[in-house]
């Protein structure tokens, strides 16, 4: 995950600073979160004007392209969400776009959106640009919101006692299993283990607690 380490702390922190600012408002004990609130905690406790529309494009099945996040300026900005993803891929992409709403600011905006995509879709991640590195920021906080760290590090050993299974997890917490299933794997655990500070759940750590 090439995050520089400060950016990486600063989306978890706004992601962390949300999930509070939800828990304490929603005052419910559920693993899937309302997009609604989401949506509505971004317009009020950032104070980002924020609309949501559907996206009809006709796309490759292997498309990355979901959805897209255009500032219209400091403080307005429009979603578009692909019409045909089904409800968690439009709760997954709608929250990350949201985020990356609220992680903005002009200087590392790409206004050439043909570019913009391009860039994506074709990362060079030995030199990203600015524009890439707040899509994948974006990306993590939304994962931190919809899936903290700490429930990750939780379920990866209930995992390995066969206690529960990704497609259990994706289902509850309303996630697509592809991001559920990238988001527990070594590498990117191990590279946000930094920006939380919390160790890591191993193989060899979950024999040492049965015995």
């Amino acid at each position: 995950m090439d995050i520089p380490e400060n950016d990486l702390e600063k989306c978890v922190e706004l992601a962390n600073e949300l999930c509070e600012y939800y828990n304490f408002d929603a005052m419910v004990n559920c693993t899937k979160k309302s997009l609604d609130d989401l949506i509505r905690f971004t317009r009020t406790f950032l104070g980002k004007d924020v609309q949501i529309k559907d996206l009809e494009l006709r796309t490759n099945p292997d498309t990355t392209f979901r959805g897209v996040m255009l500032p219209r300026n400091d403080t307005h900005y429009e979603i578009y969400v692909l019409k045909e993803a089904d409800e968690d891929l439009r709760r997954l992409v709608t929250c990350k776009e949201l985020f990356q709403a609220a992680l903005d600011s002009p200087d590392i905006r790409n206004l050439d959106l043909y570019d913009h995509i391009s860039a994506l879709v074709y990362q060079d991640m030995q030199d990203p640009s600015l524009a890439v590195i707040a899509e994948l920021m974006a990306e993590v906080a939304a994962m931190q919101f919809l899936y903290p760290y700490a429930d990750r590090v939780e379920d990866i050993k209930r995992i390995n006692e066969k206690q529960t299974s990704s497609e259990k997890i994706a289902e509850s917490y309303g996630i697509p299993l592809f991001y559920v299933e990238k988001y527990l794997t070594k590498k990117t655990m191990a590279a946000l283990q930094t920006s939380h500070g919390i160790k890591i759940a191993t193989n060899s750590d979950i024999s040492k607690n049965k015995s």
